[in-house]
């Protein structure tokens, strides 16, 4: 007849909410006080678990919310912060570049070479999107302002072209410019993307034949380049 094998009384393994609990007792009496203990302590621990759970949780719900809140600005609450990215990039124009910034058409020519400087500034020290979009909105704002003071047009929260949230301007036949794009492009891709051509031609001589000058400015910017063809300047 096979024997069971001998049962070591002294060591009792007991599984738990919490993992697998080892009782080294010989006392059923000290056992059960053990698994008692164990419970009242997975008791106290499942509250915190669902208050941090809850604290999380509620954190990423109130950024979440946060950047929707930001990134929908009213119309108004749009024209009202390009007006102070216009005023800010005329101070750090005078300060970091010592260049004079008056809402004059042809200070976007000078706004063009502040560009320049930080398109070769990003080609040796990459900037971050951040920042790019920061210098983006600055410089684009102020060519928007110039823009408004010798076109009848005004800031837009959407564009129906480049969708939500992208700040265009709109003219009053509806058709819509985006410095803050030309902006962006001008410092990543340099000369090619020359924001004071694209001023020019689509906003200064807005009112001319607008293919003749389509043409006009991408056979000027080829000869001075060699790179930019006429449907670079595309609105």
């Amino acid at each position: 007849m096979r024997r069971d094998a001998p049962f070591d009384v002294g060591r009792m393994i007991i599984p738990t909410k919490i993992g697998v609990l080892t009782v080294l007792t010989t006392n059923p009496t000290q056992v059960l006080d053990v698994i008692k203990m164990e419970k009242h302590r997975a008791r106290m621990i499942w509250p915190f678990l669902i208050i941090a759970t809850l604290l999380i949780a509620g954190s990423w719900y109130l950024r979440t919310k946060r950047r929707a809140t930001e990134s929908r600005l009213t119309h108004q609450e749009v024209i009202a912060e390009m007006r102070k990215r216009a005023e800010l990039a005329v101070a750090d124009a005078k300060k970091e570049y010592d260049i004079d910034l008056d809402f004059s058409p042809e200070s976007v020519e000078d706004l063009d070479e502040i560009l320049q400087q930080i398109h070769e500034s990003h080609q040796s020290t990459p900037l971050a999107s951040i920042e790019l979009r920061r210098h983006s909105l600055k410089w684009g704002g102020y060519i928007g302002e110039v823009s408004k003071r010798i076109r009848d047009c005004e800031w837009a929260v959407d564009s129906k072209i480049g969708g939500k949230g992208d700040y265009p301007i709109v003219y009053k036949d509806r058709s819509e410019s985006f410095p803050i794009g030309w902006c962006l492009r001008r410092i990543v891709n340099g000369e090619e993307d020359n924001v004071w051509h694209k001023f020019t031609y689509l906003v200064v001589n807005r009112d001319g034949d607008y293919l003749d000058a389509l043409t006009e400015a991408g056979a000027q910017f080829s000869e001075e380049s060699g790179e930019a063809e006429p449907n670079d300047y595309s609105e």
